[in-house]
């Protein structure tokens, strides 16, 4: 996840759902949030684990870029959600 040019605003993944995901950051401060619960930043190995078909969204709040690995437990399939942040 990158910040585009010389922006200062977040750069953010619309909240989804899929099937089950780890979240792993490597660089950056990533806050995520699932439906149900409150948001969280996470930091360089932080990790979080969400199940399949549970709402949720990233976004990064690094001055600069994020990055993070996410894996899938089996073929990746996403429907999109409206934010309602």
């Amino acid at each position: 996840m990158r910040r585009s040019g010389n922006s200062s605003s977040p750069q953010s993944i619309a909240p989804a759902l899929h099937v089950s995901l780890t979240l792993i950051i490597v660089k950056g401060n990533v806050s995520t949030g699932m439906q149900g619960m409150q948001d969280t930043v996470l930091g360089p190995g932080g990790f979080a684990m969400m199940p399949s078909k549970q709402p949720h969204w990233f976004t990064c709040i690094a001055k600069e870029e994020c990055l993070m690995f996410v894996s899938f437990d089996r073929p990746y399939d996403i429907v999109w959600l409206k934010a309602n942040k």
